[in-house]
């Protein structure tokens, strides 16, 4: 059966859940699927999409409770005659699996990429369990999280986020060097460079890794930090490195257009998150872009790297832990390079996009044989 699908994210905003619904989107279209995205209007999303070439239909999909919007997605499958109703948030998971209860040929999938609400509503419920056909979990750790939550097990099948390797192997090629941030902020060309990317939450961890790289300064007094990404703790942040002595070994970038030319111009990438990260889709990129990860131990994330082999995986909330595993890899090159070398082959042989598409479409077709 020929595939027509809806797919439906309704952020506003940009994360890593909108890089995977685009990336997912357009591997589909090139594996010759019909793919039409909704989104809300003037969003993010929407821009990024035409500017990728991805059919897209914006819309207003305000709230759960948003009957409107249900309505035009019914509307939408008379018209398209699509078949299958993706969703990847839980405002649209619940708009759009109402309206594809309304026709016997629209099978509702949902990307889950994240943990099972803490309050879900009643509508939220109803679209868990009684109205979506296969709910996508990116890790096996939030399988096991919606099956806790009373999710049926049979509802529930793992595929991994993949990331686009054709894209990153262009940024890779630039031709511009390796020394732009190093230019950019001022540093000597031997300068270490320990980076972290993401939003700027409690949860995320940074001010671990703050306080991590005090002790790692003085073991490696050429050190410098690097944290990407924008949000609330900063002023806390900042002045974190103040109280420290630290302020000027450490760099906010702020929010990047293009994360991925900071990769390669780094030399330890460190996820110091203090929950339980459903997946991480920056450990794969570090990884892919040759940089040794070093990560908390919890969620999706030891599936992605296997410790001392493909990264190194710490205890969270553990600055010590750490400063050990830079110093670590610092003072052992060799384990560093393997280290690199087993990771790339491990990005390239499971979280391709290529792959992600393949096991989508095999879900797809046990949806409509």
């Amino acid at each position: 059966m020929d595939f027509k699908v809806l797919m439906l994210n309704e952020i506003r905003d940009f994360g890593g859940g909108e890089v995977l619904t685009l990336d997912m989107a357009k591997g589909l279209i090139d594996a010759g699927v019909s793919v039409t995205l909704g989104c809300n209007r003037n969003s993010v999303l929407e821009k990024k999409a035409k500017e990728m070439n991805i059919p897209v239909i914006p819309f207003p999909m305000r709230n759960e409770m948003d009957f409107f919007a249900t309505l035009y997605i019914i509307g939408l499958i008379e018209k398209h005659k699509f078949n299958i109703i993706h969703c990847h948030t839980m405002r649209d998971h619940v708009l759009g699996s109402a309206g594809g209860r309304f026709s016997k040929k629209v099978k509702v999938v949902r990307s889950q990429h994240i943990h099972y609400p803490e309050n879900p509503s009643i509508l939220a419920q109803l679209a868990y369990k009684k109205w979506t056909d296969i709910i996508l979990c990116n890790s096996l750790f939030i399988k096991e999280n919606l099956k806790k939550e009373g999710i049926a097990p049979e509802l529930l099948d793992v595929l991994h986020n993949g990331v686009d390797l054709k894209k990153l192997e262009k940024e890779m090629d630039r031709e511009e060097g390796e020394e732009e941030l190093r230019e950019e902020l001022h540093l000597d060309k031997d300068a270490l460079l320990i980076g972290c990317i993401g939003s700027l939450f409690e949860t995320k961890g940074q001010g671990v890794l703050i306080e991590s790289f005090s002790s790692i300064s003085k073991e490696i007094p050429h050190s410098r930090l690097i944290i990407t990404g924008s949000g609330p703790t900063l002023p806390r942040l900042k002045k974190q490195t103040e109280d420290l002595g630290i302020k000027d070994k450490v760099f906010f970038l702020g929010k990047r257009k293009n994360v991925y030319s900071i990769y390669p111009q780094l030399d330890f990438f460190v996820v110091p998150s203090l929950w339980e990260e459903p997946f991480g889709l920056v450990n794969v990129e570090a990884m892919f872009f040759g940089v040794p990860v070093i990560a908390s131990r919890g969620g999706g994330i030891p599936e992605i790297m296997e410790d001392k082999k493909s990264g190194l995986l710490v205890p969270k909330g553990d600055p010590a832990a750490i400063t050990e595993a830079v110093l670590s890899l610092y003072k052992n090159p060799g384990l560093k390079n393997s280290i690199i070398q087993c990771a790339r082959k491990t990005v390239k042989d499971k979280f391709g996009i290529e792959i992600m598409i393949k096991k989508l479409l095999h879900f797809y077709g046990k949806l409509l044989p």
